[in-house]
């Protein structure tokens, strides 16, 4: 079980993240159903809404089930005490409860769900109108006058379930904050907690109700409830941003404490890349607004482009959200001691421009001495206690040598950045040949699996499989994963030989998920101030990540004339990537 610890350490930031963002998903659409869609989304758009509240709050309870399962491992495991002994802590009760509740919200829902129950005002059988540019109308059935009133109390059967649901959901919150820094704190607990709670509603609210928008906006009866629908998600959103900066900055200011912790500290650089994916967001949203006011005013030819817009604020936001979730991995920077931040002056000395690092340390000077000596030995007796000890926690400070291979990987895996940012210009002015850009990450795949842990297999000593056992090791893996799928996929579509659109899609999801990863991504240092130093290149990179997926998300689903401005985005976070990389030190 110890041996495994560092994974699970990383693992519980993964689900922490993950069952915030289905909290966030079933709190949104419940918010949703109750007070946006209401009668005018009709019944096909309440259906679908429904549905995927009934498998997030399924999810929620497994993700929460999972988080509370390895809390409790790392838990037993480091502090030596029985399972009897943890379930009366709060954090084991809190997710107990958690769990419960979100179970509960999954039933009331899939009850709402059933069929007879839709609220939909116009959610009878839905025709094509020729005169109405082929959108479906509600027929008049009977001779009866429609009337959206009328319909929704004919099918509000579900209503009272979802608010019941929603209350129950309010406990889901109460969790939530339960194991936040927030309740974990001694002085002024109760602010703390209430700007942690509107801070988590508002983001529920907003993000979580935006998967919903686009379900409703989908499946719309016509434009004119799209319309609605989009103008009261509208004046929602705008309400929850205010709360959300307002609780953002009140808990910003009370937890980084001063302006030398905003990047002297890892905390406070989390809390920086936050704001930053957020005005990424609020750009989105201002965009999203001003389609919604021309609607409103009768102009609807770019509600199709809301729906773009907003599947990039849904990718972002959950970005933002699992950045929330790492801070809770690392102790607010007001907690820290004034030798443990990092100067300004300190920052300036890492990040100046110097020549890159691009031969590599000799194979001796690669592994620490402790390693080197194990090896060495020859009933390889040594290497077997060497590997014993708690993966992450090293006995000794990492070599000269090990510093300067990270740097060399580093720099080179830029060079590589660079020169496929590059080509992607130059195939985006016309220069046929340079379409196959993408090729140049298998190559970087292959160097990462060799270098990017020398001390494993085939390179080093330590068997392959103990890599799975080390936080580190294991993203380093899946990095190169989405690399191959990334260069295999991109290529293809480059170069028109993808055989299904989808095929495009990979290159935005597998920017997500690098991003995330570089958010979470742990790094075995024992110098808190050389962890931020690295912290602070790669937070920017995983935020230009995210920019270069979503732009190229963007470009494949919008119209013609935004799309060509949007395509040269990710080609330049690309070439700035490489930059970054190529200037990366440890030292």
């Amino acid at each position: 079980m110890l041996q495994l610890l560092d994974v699970f350490g990383f693992l519980s930031v993964v689900l922490r993240g993950l069952t915030l963002a289905l909290q966030s998903m079933v709190i949104g659409g419940l918010v949703f159903d109750l007070f946006i869609a209401r009668a005018d989304a009709g019944a096909a758009a309440v259906r679908a809404c429904r549905r995927l509240l009934v498998a997030s709050a399924l999810a929620l309870a497994l993700a929460q089930a999972a988080y509370l399962a390895a809390d409790t491992a790392i838990l037993m495991g480091t502090a030596d005490l029985s399972l009897a002994a943890v379930a009366g802590a709060n954090f084991f009760v809190a997710g107990a409860i958690a769990t419960a509740l979100a179970l509960a919200v999954a039933a009331l829902a899939s009850w709402a769900a059933r069929p007879g129950r839709d609220t939909g005002g116009r959610g009878g059988p839905q025709l094509r109108d020729p005169d109405r540019g082929g959108l479906p109308h509600q027929p008049n059935l009977g001779g009866l006058p429609h009337h959206p009133d009328l319909a929704a109390s004919r099918g509000a059967g579900g209503r009272p379930a979802l608010a019941a649901a929603l209350l129950l959901s309010l406990g889901l919150l109460a969790a939530a904050v339960a194991t936040s820094h927030a309740a974990a704190r001694l002085e002024g607990r109760a602010l703390l907690v209430a700007l942690t709670s509107l801070h988590l509603a508002a983001i529920a609210s907003w993000i979580g109700g935006l998967p919903y928008l686009l379900l409703a906006l989908g499946r719309a009866p016509d434009r004119a409830a799209a319309r609605t629908v989009a103008s009261r998600f509208s004046r929602l959103a705008q309400g929850s941003v205010a709360m959300l900066l307002a609780a953002g900055i009140g808990l910003a200011a009370i937890y980084v404490g001063s302006p030398a912790a905003i990047l002297g500290t890892a905390y406070g650089a989390m809390v920086s890349a936050k704001a930053i994916l957020l005005a990424l967001l609020l750009g989105l949203g201002a965009l999203n607004y001003y389609v919604v006011r021309r609607a409103e005013a009768g102009d609807t030819s770019g509600l199709a482009g809301l729906r773009r817009f907003a599947e990039a604020e849904v990718g972002i936001g959950f970005t933002v959200i699992l950045a929330a979730a790492s801070l809770t991995s690392q102790p607010p920077a007001v907690d820290l001691a004034a030798r443990d931040l990092v100067s300004l002056p300190e920052i300036e000395a890492r990040m100046a421009p110097r020549p890159p690092r691009l031969v590599p340390p000799a194979a001796s000077e690669r592994l620490s001495p402790a390693l080197q000596r194990a090896a060495a030995s020859p009933d390889q007796g040594d290497l077997a206690a060497y590997l014993s000890y708690v993966p992450g926690q090293l006995a000794e400070p990492r070599t000269a040598g090990e510093l300067a291979l990270s740097e060399f990987n580093h720099n080179v895996s830029g060079l590589v950045v660079l020169l496929a940012g590059l080509l992607a210009v130059a195939a985006r002015a016309g220069w046929r040949w340079a379409r196959n850009w993408p090729l140049a990450f298998l190559a970087l795949a292959v160097f990462l699996f060799l270098l990017a842990d020398a001390e494993y297999w085939p390179l080093g000593p330590v068997p392959f499989w103990r890599g799975f056992l080390v936080a580190e090791a294991v993203q380093h893996r899946l990095a190169v994963l989405l690399i191959v799928a990334f260069a295999l996929f991109e290529r293809r579509v480059q170069t028109g030989s993808a055989a299904s659109p989808a095929t495009a899609l990979v290159f935005p999801f597998v920017c997500f998920l690098g991003g995330a990863l570089l958010l979470t991504h742990s790094h075995s240092l024992n110098n808190p101030k050389d962890e931020l130093l690295v912290e602070l290149s790669h937070a920017s990179i995983a935020i230009l990540g995210v920019a270069a997926g979503w732009s190229r998300w963007l470009e494949l689903r919008l119209p013609d004339g935004p799309r060509r401005a949007i395509s040269w985005i990710w080609p330049i976070c690309l070439i700035l990537v490489g930059a970054l990389l190529l200037d990366y030190r440890e030292s």
